[in-house]
């Protein structure tokens, strides 16, 4: 049996020494979609960064392909994990494909140029996420769907067989967040991990395989979309009544 690419036991995060959440089990296999959901202020991004290494964990333990992440060098950790924030700075003017090929540094020694092969992988991600023929517009000519499959298409150049994601579909329209999530169901059926964050209960449930429900200090809990999506245990997470999660979000329908 091959090793989980991420495991998290009992893990605690935060921020400046303040607790986000703590007690966190989680193990992500290839090819699985999990999301992230709670309020504003309960530690999603924060957690996606301790993911990355970026923030030391207050306590618990991560491994990255069997091994402690903090064993893995900044390089070689970023060969393996792909990181899309909410909002990429893109360079003005800069071609999309040379912008895409900024991220196989992670791959090339100090002071080393990109290659042919780096500008081979490059384009080949711009295909797998399906803008290929974008590739000599500039980054910021893209439309905002466009510019956040640009993205990812940066953190698959990187060779990452796990992919992290802050709210890829924030301020897109309906049209633009079909793509992002199209893109995303596409690449785990080839064997990519995925973890998302979103505030969207049918985004989840139309994606992942397994949802956390984060609340500002306190253990997450993890299971199905159909179980995590009940609008009783959102009504209690996010702090409303569960006839406002029913009206808002007919998330029982969705995950059926």
């Amino acid at each position: 049996m091959n090793a989980p690419l991420l495991r998290l036991e009992a893990l605690s995060w935060g921020v400046g020494g303040q607790m986000l959440g703590r007690g966190f089990d989680l193990t992500i296999e290839a090819g699985q979609i999990v999301a992230l959901m709670g309020p504003n202020g309960c530690g999603k991004t924060s957690l996606l960064r301790t993911m990355l290494g970026l923030i030391p964990p207050l306590d618990g333990r991560i491994e990255l392909d069997a091994r402690p992440l903090d064993a893995w060098g900044h390089r070689e950790r970023a060969a393996h994990v792909g990181y899309v924030a909410q909002h990429s700075p893109a360079a003005p003017g800069y071609p999309t494909l040379d912008w895409v090929l900024l991220a196989r540094t992670a791959r090339l020694g100090i002071g080393q140029a990109p290659g042919e092969r780096d500008r081979s992988a490059a384009l080949e991600a711009l295909r797998t996420v399906g803008i290929a023929d974008l590739a000599r517009r500039a980054i910021d000519a893209l439309s905002g769907g466009e510019r956040q499959l640009a993205a990812i298409a940066r953190a698959l150049a990187q060779g990452s067989r796990l992919l992290l994601l802050d709210e890829p579909s924030a301020s897109l329209d309906f049209g633009n967040r079909a793509r992002v999530d199209a893109c995303l169901r596409a690449l785990a059926a080839t064997g990519r991990a995925v973890v998302l964050t979103t505030h969207d209960p049918a985004q989840a449930a139309a994606l992942a395989d397994r949802v956390a429900l984060l609340e500002r200090g306190g253990a997450p809990q993890i299971g199905t979309a159909v179980r995590m999506l009940e609008p009783q245990r959102l009504a209690r997470v996010f702090g409303v009544a569960p006839a406002l999660i029913r009206a808002a979000q007919p998330v029982a329908s969705a995950g059926a």
